[in-house]
């Protein structure tokens, strides 16, 4: 045993000495734990390799490798059951994972930098989710400095995908999400669990990092096309915690549905400044999720008929954004009419299923899907009465039947077309 310590110990002057330090792609053992003898003596080799650590990117990767220590060392401690010397090693994890931060705000080369906020982002993701285990395993008292440890790490994760994105927007796009996801996967585990607290407190964690990824969303077309898509699969993931918790806390999920769609019409018009033929088929996507939804939970319709609302109003502000940002309207306006038409049919089938007081939600849906319809085709009108021509023949008979059903059968202001009768 001393023997493979003084092989440690040799090793680690030798890093000193020759000043290589290697970024741990996963939590690294623990070495010497606090429990040994001999851990001391390895704390002060750590003090030597810093004096002898100049640059500023040495030093920030040295202070994450020493971070990374202190965490394996936490999680040693606990699965020996010595929880009581967790508090102090999670305090010199949080100061190491600080330097290594302040280190990196100094690294001058922005490629180094760029590189050094990746890891940081990929790492923290690493300790977020090994806290995460740990803190079901610890007793009471040792639950706070977890939890402490554990903020530590997000809000660490936060900024380095804040300052990654000024960089590479879609790389720090590809890892929030990421990062959202594992928060929409351990939600979904405490809720299968029937564990309100900690459904609740995962939400509130995913609500953290897409916010930031929406964010990020803003910096570029790429970054913004990699989130909107991903709210869709988030919002089908909350759709399934919401099946599953207990009914205190399904008003917590609707709120956080209803926050992503929000967030999601945020980032689609971002989108649509730069790209609106991508943004429309998204809208399109998010549209139909939403009511794929409310036709097979007719018991939530009212709500999620309600969510698809607020994004087929935007998808009439579409053909907008791209007038002002003088794009190629053409396109948009005739996916648009094409996505209503799809919309329509979900609705009836929605509105069939239902009960009767929520019929008149539907129906008001109806009339925002049919009034996007006839803003898409006037305006496609305008320019090529032609192609609304072909829309309207290629327009399946259900469509027209919806119309006239509730009293929309003209499309006004288009050159020609004067009924849409189904019958």
């Amino acid at each position: 045993m001393i023997k493979m310590k003084k092989v440690l110990i040799t090793a680690l002057i030798f890093l000193v000495l020759t000043g290589k330090v290697m970024a741990q792609e996963e939590l690294p053992g623990p070495g010497i734990t606090p429990d040994d003898w001999l851990y001391w003596l390895d704390r002060a080799v750590e003090s030597l390799q810093k004096v002898f650590t100049f640059a500023p990117e040495d030093k920030a990767r040295l202070s994450l490798q020493l971070a990374e220590e202190r965490l394996a060392e936490a999680k040693a401690m606990i699965d020996k059951g010595e929880s009581d010397l967790v508090e102090n090693i999670l305090g010199d994890y949080e100061d190491e994972l600080n330097e290594a931060v302040n280190y990196g705000e100094n690294i001058a080369e922005l490629a180094k930098r760029k590189e050094f906020d990746e890891l940081i982002a990929l790492a923290t993701s690493i300790h977020i989710n090994v806290l995460e285990r740990v803190l079901e395993r610890v007793p009471e008292e040792a639950k706070g400095a977890i939890e402490k440890a554990k903020e530590f790490s997000i809000q660490g994760q936060i900024n380095a995908l804040r300052a990654l994105s000024n960089q590479d927007p879609k790389k720090a796009a590809e890892i929030s999400i990421n990062a959202a996801r594992s928060r929409l996967e351990r939600a979904k585990t405490q809720a299968n669990r029937r564990d309100t607290i900690g459904t609740k407190k995962a939400l509130e964690d995913y609500e953290d990092i897409s916010e930031v990824s929406h964010e990020i969303a803003e910096k570029a077309e790429e970054a913004a096309e990699i989130v909107a898509r991903e709210t869709i699969k988030d919002l089908e993931d909350l759709d399934e915690i919401e099946d599953t918790v207990s009914e205190e806390s399904k008003l917590i999920v609707k709120e956080k549905k209803s926050t992503a769609v929000d967030r999601e019409i945020k980032t689609l018009r971002s989108l649509a400044r730069k790209n609106p033929e991508k943004a429309a088929n998204i809208y399109s996507e998010a549209a139909k999720s939403r009511l794929n939804r409310a036709n097979t939970k007719v018991e939530e319709a009212k709500d999620e008929v309600e969510e698809f609302k607020k994004l087929e109003t935007f998808g009439q502000e579409i053909s907008s954004i791209a007038q002002q940002v003088g794009k190629n309207q053409s396109k948009v306006h005739e996916l648009v009419a094409n996505a209503t038409s799809a919309h329509l049919i979900v609705l009836q089938q929605v509105y069939d299923k239902v009960p009767e007081e929520a019929k008149l939600s539907v129906e008001k849906a109806m009339n925002v899907s049919a009034t996007g319809q006839e803003k898409a085709l006037e305006a496609l009108g305008e320019m090529n009465p032609e192609i609304v021509q072909e829309i309207i023949a290629e327009m399946p008979e259900e469509v027209k039947e919806i119309r006239e059903d509730i009293g929309r059968t003209e499309i006004p202001n288009v050159q020609g077309v004067t009924g849409m009768s189904g019958r």
